[in-house]
């Protein structure tokens, strides 16, 4: 994160058997409801995890020691992971939650959300259980072989969630709504059906590469959620976010989490002068830029429109089929993005597959960004330039 830091908060130390809350200063401004998901399905279930596990009182820290050091065969890791999102959506910025494994080996897990940032002092209500359960959800990763980490606007009535203009601005694009009770038996897991129809090949490349395939999947991504019609079960929202604050199913009311994931263009959006634009079959939206060779560059503006500008990366979706890199240039507002002493951003061989280079930047609001050949040499393949803050 950038920007002036805030003092250094101390915060109360509160220890119990099992889990420890420590305090835990913070150097950079704080995004309240930017979240990194990454969650794998597995952890999903929780697998005999139960809140008297997390209610850090008597009995309850030996059945979390038993569950995170015996169940699932031993899954350690499986378990350090789900804490990980666990004590990230339940417990406030700031704090970390810390275990010590039947090994010796010391776990801590950073706070974030605040949906439940009292468990350590008194059980869970069933309002946090669901806040709780809903930001779990909304983590989930569906990226192969493994989950991958992208920026996730995580957002809703709790009071935690207020959103920066910048976070509004620039993680912007909706990506479903999620509700339920995981800690329930069974696990109450829905995803309502989205209301308008992704752009061509969107679930196949971009949602494919971020892992965000489950709201667009229509079967729940193979059947881990319950897919529901979000105008029947959800309330209509507006403003900051497309529905809630409540869903309810079987006579049963949820908080709702709506996810946002970064804001992106794709190769039609942009107005591009000698970079043509060619027909493409397997990738986002069927088309891509090509031949940014002398003069050539491509253009568009309003990246941030949402809010105020500030410090984001464009990640740039390209394609390198030779057996060297290639290069772009970058403007924005006219100005060139320097890499170190360079105008060059260099994009490497990928062969006929895709990659990504992130390239940090400053956009106002409204402002122009432009893609530029090389000074000498041509660029990649770009098919699509999404945003994310820095």
């Amino acid at each position: 994160m950038v920007g002036c830091a805030p003092p250094q908060e101390e915060v109360e130390s509160v220890s119990q058997p099992g889990l420890s809350f420590n305090g835990l200063s913070f150097n950079g401004l704080s995004f309240n409801g930017l979240s990194f998901n990454g969650l794998s399905f597995n952890g999903l279930s929780f697998n005999g995890l139960s809140f008297n596990g997390l209610s850090f009182n008597g009995a309850g820290s030996q059945d979390f020691a038993n569950w995170f050091n015996l169940a699932d065969s031993g899954n350690i890791a499986l378990h350090d992971m789900t804490m990980k999102y666990v004590i990230r959506c339940a417990i406030a910025a700031g704090r970390t939650a810390s275990f010590t494994d039947a090994s010796g080996q010391v776990h801590s897990w950073q706070g974030g959300l605040g949906l439940a940032d009292s468990w350590d002092q008194s059980p869970p209500t069933d309002d946090q259980k669901k806040w709780v359960s809903a930001c779990l959800m909304a983590h989930v990763n569906s990226a192969l072989p493994a989950p991958k980490s992208i920026q996730v606007s995580i957002r809703g009535a709790a009071p935690s969630l207020t959103e920066t203009a910048l976070e509004k601005g620039a993680i912007g694009t909706f990506d479903g709504v999620f509700f339920g009770d995981l800690f329930s038996s069974p696990n109450k897991r829905y995803i309502c059906n989205s209301t308008w129809t992704p752009f061509s090949n969107y679930s196949t490349t971009l949602l494919a590469d971020w892992g965000r395939q489950c709201f667009f999947s229509g079967d729940g991504c193979g059947g881990v959620f319950t897919t529901v019609d979000c105008n029947s079960v959800c309330t209509a929202a507006g403003g900051d976010y497309a529905y809630g604050p409540t869903c309810t199913v079987d006579g049963v009311t949820y908080n709702a989490i709506n996810a946002y994931v970064p804001r992106y263009k794709r190769a039609s959006e942009w107005t591009r002068v000698g970079a043509q634009l060619f027909g493409c079959p397997g990738c986002f939206d069927g088309k891509y830029m090509d031949n940014f060779t002398g003069s050539a560059y491509a253009q568009v503006s309003g990246w941030t429109s949402n809010g105020s500008g500030g410090a984001v990366y464009l990640d740039v979706r390209y394609q390198n089929s030779t057996s060297a890199a290639l290069n772009l240039r970058v403007q924005v507002n006219g100005a060139y993005v320097m890499n170190g002493s360079s105008q060059n951003w260099s994009f490497p061989p990928t062969g006929s597959a895709w990659g990504v280079v992130s390239i940090p930047a400053n956009v106002p609001t409204g402002g122009t960004v432009k893609l530029m050949s090389p000074a000498s040499g041509r660029g990649p393949k770009v098919e699509v330039v999404s945003v994310r803050v820095q």
